[in-house]
C-alpha cells in the first residue's frame, strides 16, 4: 500500500501546542507587569516625595529649646547649661544636613527660597547665644532673662515666622511659611496618587477579564488540537486489532503522533505479511499434536501398570517416536524400582529382627533407671531436711548477730549521751558560776546605790532647812520677798519629795539585796548538785562502755558463728544442687530411654509396615 504523508501548509506538534497553550496561560500576568510597573513606580516616586515632603515640628521646637536653655542659664547660672546647649545645636546642624538635600531634591523654587533664608539665620542665632553664654554673669541683675530674651527675640521671630509663616492679625493666623508650601505640594502630589491608583484599578479589570477570557478558551482549543489525532490513533489501532488489514492511514507530521501512526502502518504491513507463515506453522502444530497424543496414551497405560505394582512388563519403543528417549528413561525407572524394591524387602525383613532385640534391652534399662531414680529422690529429700535446718540455724545466727549489733549500737549511743550530759552540766555548772558572779555584781552595783541615795537623802534634808531659812528671810523683807518666798516654798517641796522618793529607792534596794543574797545561796547549792550528777553520769558512762565493749565482742562471736553457719549451708545446698542435677539428669535419661522405647515401637510398626508395602510390588 502506498504512503500518504500530506503536508498541509503550517503543521503544529503536539510540543508546540502544548508550549502555546501554557504561553498563553501566562500572557495576563506579563501584561499584568508590563502595565502595573511604571504605575507602581509612579506610586512609589510619589510616596518618596511625600515622605521627603513632610519636614518634622523639631525645626521650631529645637529653636524654642535653645530659648529655654539660655534663659535657665540666665536665672541660675547652671554650668551643665553649656553642655546642654551645645548638645542641642549639634542636633539642630544634623537636622538641617538631612534636610538641605531634601529642600533641593523637592524642585519648589518658593521652599528653596526660604529655606535658604532659615539658614542663614542659624549662624547669627548661634553666635548671638554663644556671646551670652561666655559673657560675664552678674548674678545680683535680676533683668539677666530678658536681657538675653531681647538679644535673641528678632531673630527667633524672623525663623519662626519663615517656618510657620507671618502672622495675620485679620485671620489670626499664620501664612506663608514652609510649612503652608509642603502642605500645599502633599496636596498636589496626593491627588496624582489618585488619579494613578484609578488608572491602575482600569488597568487591572481589564486584565482581569482578559485572563479569565484567555483561562477559558486556550485549555479547550489546546485540549482539541491534542485529542483529535490521538483518538484518530486509537481508532486505526482498534480497526487493525479487530482484524481489519486496509486501513488508510495518513501521517501529516513528523512529531510523536506521526510516529505513532507510522509504527502502527508498519505494524499492518507486517501483520498481512506474517499471516501465510502463521497458517503454515499452524498445520505443522497439529500434526505434532497428534503425534504427542498418540506417544503420551502409550506412555500413560505403562505408568498405570508400575503405579499398580508390576515391574514386570517394559514399554514397546518405536525409533520413529517423537517420544522415544523418554520411553526409554520410563523403563530405566522401571528397571530401577524393580532393584530397589528387592532391596527395601529384605531390609525391612533385617528392622524388624533388630528392632525385637533392641526393645528388649531398653525394657530392660528402664526398669534399672527408674530403680535408681527412686534411690536419688531419697537421699535428695534427705539433703533438702538438712539445708533447711542449717538456714533455720544461720537465720537464728544472724538474728543474734542483729540484736548484738543493735545492743552494741545502742551503748555507743549510751556513752555518747552520757559524754554530752557531762559536757551540758559543765557548761550549767559554768554559767551558775557566771550567774553567781553576776548577782554579786548586781549586790555591788545595789550597795553603790544605796550610797549615792543616802548622799541625796542628805542633800534633799539640807535643801529643806536652806528652803525653810529662805522662807524666814523672805518674810523678813516683806512685800519685796515675796518672789522669793514662793521660790523658797517650791524647793522646799522639791526637797521633801525627793526625801520621800530616796527612802522608796533605799527599801527596795533593800530587798533587791536581801533577794541576791538567797539567789547567791541557791547558785552555790545548785553548783553542788551539778558536780554530784557529773560523778554519777561518769559513773553510769563507764558501766555502759563496759557493757558495750562485752556485747561487742558477743557480736563477733555470732559473726564467726554465722560465717560457719553459712560455709555450712553453702556446702549443703552445692550438695543438693548435685543430687539435683543428677535426679534431673536421670529423669532426662529416662525421658530419652521412654521416647527412644516409643521411637523403637514405631520403627517396629514402620518396618512391618514397609514390609507390607514393597510385598505389594510383583518383581
Amino acid at each position: 500500500m502506498e504512503t500518504n504523508e500530506n503536508r498541509r501548509g503550517l503543521v503544529i506538534t503536539i510540543r508546540a501546542r502544548l508550549l502555546i497553550g501554557f504561553m498563553s496561560l501566562s500572557l495576563p500576568v506579563i501584561f499584568l507587569i508590563i502595565f502595573l510597573l511604571p504605575k507602581v513606580d509612579d506610586i512609589v516616586n510619589l510616596s518618596e516625595k511625600i515622605r521627603s515632603e513632610n519636614l518634622p515640628e523639631i525645626l521650631d521646637s529645637q529653636i524654642y529649646q535653645t530659648q529655654d536653655l539660655l534663659e535657665h542659664w540666665a536665672m541660675t547660672g547652671d554650668p551643665h547649661t553649656k553642655e546642654h546647649l551645645t548638645r542641642l545645636w549639634r542636633d539642630i546642624n544634623d537636622v538641617r544636613n538631612n534636610w538641605d538635600q531634601v529642600m533641593y531634591s523637592i524642585g519648589n523654587k518658593k521652599l528653596q527660597e526660604k529655606w535658604d533664608k532659615l539658614q542663614e539665620l542659624y549662624i547669627p542665632l548661634y553666635d548671638v547665644q554663644a556671646a551670652i553664654l561666655n559673657a560675664p554673669r552678674d548674678p545680683n541683675n535680676a533683668n539677666n532673662v530678658e536681657t538675653s530674651r531681647n538679644k535673641t527675640r528678632e531673630i527667633e521671630n524672623s525663623m519662626i515666622d519663615l517656618i510657620l509663616g507671618s502672622y495675620s492679625p485679620g485671620t489670626g493666623k499664620r501664612t506663608g511659611g514652609l510649612y503652608m508650601i509642603l502642605a500645599h505640594e502633599i496636596e498636589r502630589n496626593t491627588d496624582k496618587i489618585h488619579k494613578s491608583l484609578n488608572s491602575l484599578k482600569k488597568y487591572a479589570y481589564g486584565l482581569l477579564i482578559f485572563a479569565i477570557l484567555l483561562t477559558l478558551i486556550v485549555p479547550y482549543a489546546t485540549q482539541q488540537s491534542i485529542a483529535r489525532p490521538v483518538d484518530n490513533a486509537i481508532n486505526i489501532a482498534e480497526r487493525i486489532a479487530a482484524g481489519e488489514r486496509n486501513v488508510d492511514i495518513q501521517i501529516r507530521t513528523a512529531d510523536k503522533l506521526g510516529k505513532l501512526l507510522l509504527s502502527l502502518k508498519a505494524m499492518q504491513e507486517a501483520i498481512k505479511g506474517h499471516e501465510e507463515i502463521l497458517r503454515q506453522k499452524e498445520v505443522e502444530s497439529r500434526e505434532l499434536f497428534e503425534k504427542l497424543v498418540n506417544s503420551s496414551k502409550k506412555f500413560r497405560a505403562h505408568s498405570s501398570k508400575v503405579a499398580a505394582g508390576d515391574l514386570r512388563e517394559r514399554l514397546e519403543i518405536d525409533k520413529e517416536d517423537i517420544l522415544q528417549d523418554l520411553g526409554k528413561d520410563l523403563n530405566s525407572m522401571t528397571d530401577g524400582l524393580a532393584s530397589i524394591t528387592k532391596k527395601i524387602s529384605k531390609v525391612s525383613n533385617d528392622i524388624v529382627t533388630m528392632v525385637g532385640t533392641v526393645l528388649t534391652s531398653a525394657n530392660e534399662q528402664a526398669e534399672g533407671i527408674t530403680s535408681q531414680a527412686s534411690a536419688i529422690n531419697e537421699i535428695s529429700a534427705s539433703l533438702e531436711e538438712i539445708d533447711k535446718s542449717s538456714k533455720q540455724t544461720m537465720a537464728k545466727a544472724q538474728a543474734l548477730r542483729e540484736v548484738a549489733k543493735n545492743t552494741y549500737e545502742q551503748g555507743k549511743l549510751g556513752t555518747e549521751s552520757v559524754e554530752q550530759s557531762i559536757q551540758g552540766i559543765k557548761a550549767s555548772e559554768e554559767k551558775m558560776k557566771l550567774i553567781a558572779q553576776t548577782i554579786l555584781d548586781l549586790s555591788n552595783h545595789t550597795q553603790q546605790i544605796g550610797d549615792i541615795t543616802s548622799v541625796v537623802n542628805t542633800l534633799a534634808q539640807q535643801s529643806k532647812m536652806l528652803a525653810l531659812n529662805a522662807s524666814i528671810e523672805a518674810s523678813k523683807a516683806g512685800e519685796a520677798g515675796k518672789g522669793f518666798a514662793a521660790v523658797a516654798t517650791e524647793v522646799r517641796n522639791l526637797a521633801e519629795q525627793s526625801e520621800q522618793s530616796t527612802v522608796q529607792v533605799q527599801k527596795i534596794l533593800e530587798d533587791i539585796r536581801r533577794t541576791t543574797e538567797k539567789a547567791v545561796t541557791v547558785t552555790e547549792e545548785g553548783a553542788k548538785t551539778l558536780d554530784l550528777g557529773i560523778k554519777l553520769i561518769e559513773k553510769a558512762g563507764n558501766v555502759i562502755q563496759a557493757l558495750s565493749k562485752m556485747i561487742n565482742e558477743a557480736s563477733i562471736s555470732s559473726q564467726h558463728i554465722e560465717v560457719a553457719i553459712r560455709q555450712e549451708a553453702v556446702g549443703i545446698e552445692q550438695i543438693v544442687e548435685s543430687m539435683n542435677e543428677i535426679n534431673r539428669t536421670t529423669s532426662t535419661f529416662s525421658s530419652s530411654i521412654k521416647e527412644m522405647m516409643a521411637f523403637i515401637h514405631n520403627l517396629d510398626d514402620i518396618a512391618k509396615h514397609l514390609k507390607d508395602d514393597v510385598n505389594f510390588y510383583k518383581v
